[in-house]
């Protein structure tokens, strides 16, 4: 029986067993975890329905799984873990499981809850450390009905303009989006180049429909797949009407939501808005997602003329800039790249 056990592969095994019940073939087999899951197949009894045990997925190969999708056996599959072991918080990143060491980047490495714990002796002046800001303009159809004016655009430019911290602290690029994402220039310490550069945008082919998920989504993944970016706090402002929604309204699932922030939060990216609905469900739904990340701001544009409207705008882009200034640095390591002007 055993010189036929060394002829069937594991693959086969658990092509060939079922994990409602572990009889096959007239074989019972029992995996035994050696080597910090590796899985180690022998004949033995019989298969008793109290030894089955739930396993998880470690998807990212670090040892750790996450509490979600397990499954249900008398063995461990290759690619999962015991329920000891399902402690990881990030199952995407294998550099980020509860052996991990705490490194100065915004994120929980190690899994505890905590984020940069440990490191506060490492805090520099905050002066020194740039915020990057993506500044996100909402183009697409449906901002004709809560922008009339197009005021967004002039507002946040003039936001910009008269901010002092753009002097040292803050650099920035703007990207507009309708059906699409267009980046407009590299980032920018200069206060005039960005407020030029948020004019020019404001003529941006309008689009119709809008796959908020994606556009959120690659945002975040702009600012935090940017290397030049690294030592600084990464932020996205949006400016967008109470309807941030695709054509499968996945912004107001609150799952969809949930995933969002959580995409932001394992990427170090704080995420604030400014919303030109007020009250609107959507505006919920901005609420949810810069939850724990960020802040949002609803506006009420309503009885408002272009000019009254473009100074609203205006000032609740500098409270955005006076929330973002608030960000806690619990660490800084290393020097960032020169903020680079057009």
């Amino acid at each position: 029986m055993l010189r036929r056990l060394k002829k069937i592969t594991l693959a086969t095994i658990l092509a060939a067993s079922s994990l409602a019940g572990c009889d096959y073939s007239g074989v019972d087999n029992i995996v035994k975890v050696k080597n910090e899951g590796t899985p180690s197949l022998q004949s033995s009894g019989e298969c008793n329905p109290q030894d089955r045990r739930s396993f998880y997925p470690d998807n990212d190969g670090d040892g750790y799984g996450i509490k979600a999708g397990s499954i249900f056996g008398c063995f461990q599959p290759q690619g999962y873990v015991s329920a000891e072991k399902a402690l990881d918080c990030n199952d995407k990143n294998n550099q980020i499981n509860p052996d991990a060491v705490e490194s100065c980047n915004n994120l929980d490495d190690n899994c505890n809850g905590q984020v940069d714990e440990g490191l506060e002796n490492n805090i520099a002046d905050t002066s020194s450390i740039p915020r990057n800001i993506q500044i996100v303009m909402d183009n697409s159809g449906s901002m004709s009905v809560v922008d009339l004016y197009r005021i967004r655009f002039a507002g946040t430019a003039d936001a910009v303009k008269g901010s002092e911290e753009w002097k040292e602290t803050y650099s920035g690029r703007v990207a507009v989006f309708g059906s699409d994402v267009q980046n407009y220039g590299s980032f920018t310490n200069n206060r005039q180049v960005l407020a030029n550069t948020l004019l020019t945008a404001e003529y941006a082919d309008v689009g119709v429909t809008t796959d908020f998920v994606k556009i959120f989504s690659d945002m975040i993944s702009n600012l935090s797949g940017d290397e030049t970016l690294n030592g600084s706090q990464r932020v996205i402002l949006y400016v967008g009407d109470g309807q941030p929604t695709d054509n499968e309204g996945y912004l107001l699932d609150p799952e969809k939501i949930t995933e969002l922030n959580q995409l932001a939060v394992d990427n170090g990216v704080n995420l604030y808005s400014l919303t030109l609905e007020k009250s609107s469900p959507a505006s919920t739904a901005m609420d949810n997602l810069t939850s724990g990340i960020g802040y949002n701001l609803p506006l009420d544009l309503q009885g408002m003329n272009a000019v009254q409207s473009s100074a609203a705008v205006k000032l609740a882009v500098e409270e955005l800039l006076g929330e973002i200034e608030q960000i806690n640095f619990r660490c800084y390591d290393g020097v960032p790249e020169p903020i680079l002007d057009y």
